[in-house]
């Protein structure tokens, strides 16, 4: 029966006037005789073989018993040498590529050994070099931001070197730590943190604890955990971290890398004072790091984060700029380090009140979280929220609003449990719509992420999210709630070190909420609060603490203590204009408040000279931003600030401070 259905669908083929199978078999065994013969002659010994063995193995019967299929096995052995041959060329040149560090060139060759590994027993004969030129291919697509591409090639490495009969299984652990690296540049921590655990089981084993391979395997680890954030993971990382750091001699580059990412594991799980005093020893290691090199922008990145942990944004700025350089310089801009790098950055820009160098990091690092996440994942959608804030900021309301739509269009991300990310994402969703003007969609999202920082314990992330709700119900007119929320949150931070500034923002907001109940002297006790705690974090050059000391001279003002007013005013127009420049829009409502104090201080001339500034300044604003606005826009644009006017006699404004001090993780 089955020789009877083979002859019927020959002969449908033939009638139909297409080649059979039979045929086209027939013509490629005829075709492989006659060329592999001449591919030898030309040295394209891999073509040659394929051709000579498929012949060979596909060879009528009658061929078989003749000196000429003899003399073909004899051409597909000098085939096969010659292709030996070619490999081991090919090895050489990958070797000396990568320790030029050409990885570009290394990369290519390492595609062209793949290539010519034709049959399996090349692959056998020589596992070491196929699986070192499959690993160089695999980590140059990562490199271009190809992570998904890579994963098979080092997949397949890994097996090639867990199976050969000649590779030490410590080869193995290698891999595994470049695949765990690649799963975590997807986004994809369990995955990453599975494979880690496979590379240092086996290096335990092979090293023990005292060895470099096993510490670095550590730091990995470690980091993994404190991207996942799962509750309980930051403390882990602080132990993988000390881990590490015991398994190394204080003179060993790799020791640098370690205690630097151990100050950073120690500054995220809140315990700042290790922090500090690893921070002096991380420091004096950096002299061991080659400055050029990735590992030194790595530790130049950790630095820069805990420098921002710290409020010293500036610094961590530079340090970010330099790490950044060092990425380029090797080629290494489209990796999602490279990216958290670049969203880093533009946070410190962001506190450094530089918005259009903040904004213009954003796009870059968006464009890679797009390229690798999609534009559901949470960094993407951070970036653009950031980018709508930076530019609300600036002024540009118009180009605000259109990405939030965007930003609002695309987050449709679905998370639960403890899912760190989502929680953030969250936060990021409501700040946009309550940008929108749509405080109750906004407090029902930051409640929904306010459950999930509770259940992870993350002390510091829910008072956070209670001083954003306060905010949110403020301007809901439910001022009472608004006030015990905000206590609440106060409540809280005392708690928590290490974030002053954040209950700075909360008892600027809180002093606003007793203002609009006319209790001046607790507004006033809460101002000044606000104002010693950005001084205790060292943060009194920001457009922020502006805006505390513009809302305290308010209600000095009200207390007729206008002298006060006055010189706090110009305290922070200082401020304001030495960072905005004289022509911001957030000078307009400063400006009116201080010749509102010097008319009712009976200082007319100065009193009209500051009016008819501001005045100025308004229509400048207004004709810039507002004439081509929609209507709909130009309805969200006076709606989101007719709460600065609500409790303004003699046209004194109030200005809010509520915007997130959080810095990404990197």
């Amino acid at each position: 029966m089955r020789s009877l259905i083979l002859l019927f669908v020959v002969t449908l083929a033939a009638a139909f006037g297409k080649p059979s199978v039979l045929q086209a078999q027939t013509d490629s065994v005829s075709l492989c005789r006659t060329q592999g013969p001449s591919l030898l002659e030309a040295k394209q010994y891999a073509a040659a073989y394929c051709a000579l063995d498929y012949y060979l193995k596909n060879a009528p019967r009658e061929d078989r018993q003749t000196e000429v299929f003899a003399q073909y096995m004899k051409l597909r052995s000098q085939a096969f040498t010659g292709v030996q041959s070619e490999l081991k060329e090919l090895y050489k040149k990958i070797e000396a590529a990568r320790k030029q560090g050409n990885d570009e060139e290394a990369a290519q060759l390492s595609d062209l050994y793949i290539q010519n590994c034709v049959a399996e027993a090349f692959r056998q004969q020589e596992p070491y070099p196929y699986s070192v030129a499959l690993t160089c291919k695999a980590l140059w697509l990562r490199k271009q931001g190809k992570t998904q591409e890579a994963l098979p090639l080092l997949n397949q490495a890994v097996q090639v070197r867990l199976t050969s009969e000649h590779l030490d299984k410590v080869h193995a652990a290698e891999t595994y730590n470049h695949i765990a690296n690649a799963y975590h540049q997807l986004g994809q921590f369990d995955q990453a943190i599975e494979q880690c655990e496979k590379a240092r089981e086996i290096y335990l084993e092979r090293y023990g604890k005292k060895h470099e391979n096993y510490a670095t395997t550590l730091v990995n680890l470690a980091g993994y955990y404190i991207s996942r954030n799962a509750p309980g993971d930051r403390q882990h990382a602080v132990e993988l971290g000390e881990e590490a750091v015991k398994a190394l001699p204080k003179n060993h580059p790799a020791y640098a890398l370690a205690i630097n990412s151990l100050v950073v594991y120690y500054s995220m799980s809140g315990d700042k004072v290790k922090a500090q005093q690893y921070a002096k020893t991380a420091k004096a290691s950096l002299r061991k790091v080659d400055r050029n090199s990735l590992g030194y922008a790595n530790v130049l990145s950790n630095q820069a984060l805990r420098l921002a942990n710290a409020a010293n944004y500036e610094q961590a700025a530079e340090d970010a700029y330099e790490a950044i350089a060092i990425f380029e310089q090797h080629g290494d801009s489209l990796s999602l380090n490279f990216a958290h790098l670049l969203s880093n950055t533009a946070s410190f820009e962001k506190h450094n009140e530089h918005f259009r160098e903040a904004i213009s990091l954003w796009e870059r690092a968006s464009r890679i979280y797009e390229r690798i996440q999609t534009r559901s994942g949470s960094d993407y959608l951070n970036c653009m929220s950031e980018i709508s804030a930076a530019y609300a900021k600036m002024g540009n309301l118009e180009k605000a609003a259109d990405i939030n739509e965007q930003f609002m269009s695309n987050n449709t991300q679905e998370g639960s449990g403890d899912d760190a990310h989502y929680a953030q994402s969250l936060t990021k969703r409501a700040s946009v719509l309550a940008g929108e003007g749509n405080y109750r969609d906004a407090i029902f999202n930051e409640t929904n992420a306010l459950k999930i920082f509770r259940r992870r314990n993350e002390m510091a992330d829910v008072a956070s999210s209670l001083s954003d709700i306060s905010n949110y119900l403020y301007h809901m007119g439910d001022v009472q709630q608004a006030i015990d929320t905000c206590q609440t949150a106060l409540g809280i931070f005392e708690s928590v070190s290490g974030h002053e500034e954040d209950r700075g923002l909360a008892f600027n907001n809180l002093s606003i909420y007793y203002f609009s109940q006319g209790k001046f002297e607790e507004a006033l006790h809460a101002s000044q609060s606000a104002e010693a705690c950005f001084k205790e974090s060292n943060r009194t050059e920001t457009s922020f603490f502006a805006k505390v000391l513009t809302n305290q001279a308010l209600y000095e003002a009200m207390r007729d203590s206008l002298s006060r007013a006055i010189a706090i005013s110009a305290r922070a127009d200082t401020i304001q204009q030495k960072l905005l420049g004289s022509q911001h829009p957030d000078n307009v409502m400063l400006t009116f408040n201080r010749a509102v104090y010097h008319i009712r201080n009976r200082d007319s001339i100065e009193g009209q000279r500051l009016f008819h500034r501001a005045m100025t300044l308004q229509m400048d604003h207004v004709r810039s931003n507002f004439s081509h606005l929609t209507t709909r826009r130009r309805e969200m644009y006076w709606g989101t600030r007719s709460y600065v006017f609500r409790y303004a006699p003699y046209v004194a404004c109030l200005i809010a401070g509520s915007d997130s001090a959080r810095v990404d993780a990197y």
